[in-house]
């Protein structure tokens, strides 16, 4: 097929038949070629063909190569997106349980009062574990929201970029929230609040009744 060869290409011959032709030159013959084109059967077999040619002496050059700088570039950003976006969890997760430490302490007296009308540790502890969820699944809900919203400003901002630097129309959203991603991200706030809140519930648990009524 036709569409293998680059686009200038004006005659494709044999191997033996272009071989014979080309070394007709003296200098081809004695310096050898300039360069030469190889084709792979398939993509995962491009390093191994690379590693021969340069075993050889030769310089290679491959989309390979290319593919795999883009690839190289694409995981440093990445990851670090993924350590702020951990970092920022950290923090989030670490002023959840602040709050509800401080929660635990401005309500002591309620805590006592429950706590001497016959409500159970675990009672406690579940009031405080459930409020830390119900913290995450609004913030959570929140976030995906105010993404959402800023997602058509910033689809707007990037498709102008593209357009005027690589004269490219691009179609569709660039930002896009499957399923999957808006239950991860529930799913994970969740998860990370109530971790948050184990901690204060366990000091509510904790709370002498007769102390918290007698402080106050």
């Amino acid at each position: 097929s036709w569409s293998q060869f680059p686009a200038h290409t004006d005659l494709v011959l044999p191997r033996r038949t272009a071989v014979d032709f080309a070394f007709r030159d003296l200098a081809y013959r004695e310096q050898g070629l300039g360069q030469a084109a190889l084709f792979v059967d398939d993509v995962r077999n491009v390093k191994e063909v690379e590693e021969k040619v340069k075993a050889l002496g030769l310089n290679s050059r491959s989309a390979h190569d290319f593919i795999e700088r883009q690839r190289l570039t694409y995981l440093l950003i990445f990851g670090g997106m993924t350590c702020v976006a951990a970092v920022a969890l950290l923090v989030a997760s670490l002023g959840i349980a602040n709050t509800m430490l401080m929660s635990v302490l401005e309500r002591r007296r309620e805590i006592g009062v429950m706590k001497a009308v016959g409500a159970a540790d675990w009672q406690l502890q579940a009031v405080f574990v459930i409020e830390g969820a119900l913290i995450g699944l609004v913030g959570g809900a929140l976030g995906l929201l105010l993404a959402w919203s800023i997602s058509f400003p910033g689809d707007a901002w990037v498709r102008s970029m593209v357009q005027r630097d690589m004269k490219i129309d691009l179609s569709g959203s660039i930002f896009a929230f499957p399923n999957w991603i808006a239950a991860t991200v529930i799913l994970a706030t969740l998860g990370v609040t109530i971790a948050a809140a184990l901690y204060p519930a366990r000091r509510a648990a904790k709370v002498d009744p007769v102390s918290a009524l007698r402080q106050d």
